[in-house]
């Protein structure tokens, strides 16, 4: 009995090429299903990386246009760290 199966996990394919009972076919797709549920999961946390990472670059975004102000004399330094650090802490929780 040959029970070899390959896996794809870029397109998340697999074959069942000499599987010779109905348990081992179902083993197989368990461990698809546990693929494509890994896949997902890394998908979420990506995402949820990326959006952070979005917010932190819009944080310093603010910040460097602030200190631009201050040294121009036209914006209250400490008042706008104030309203970023709020802005950061609100948005990552």
């Amino acid at each position: 009995m040959d029970d070899e199966f390959s896996a794809e996990f870029g397109n998340l394919e697999l074959t069942f090429e000499g599987l010779q009972t109905r348990k081992q076919v179902s083993s197989c797709i368990l461990i698809k299903e546990g693929i494509i549920q890994h896949g997902e999961k890394h998908f979420q946390l990506t995402k949820a990386i990326r959006f952070k990472i979005n917010i932190l670059n819009e944080a310093c975004s603010k910040l460097r246009e602030s200190i631009d102000q201050l040294v121009d004399g036209t914006n209250d330094i400490e008042e706008e760290l104030v309203k970023i650090y709020a802005k950061v802490l609100n948005e990552s929780s």
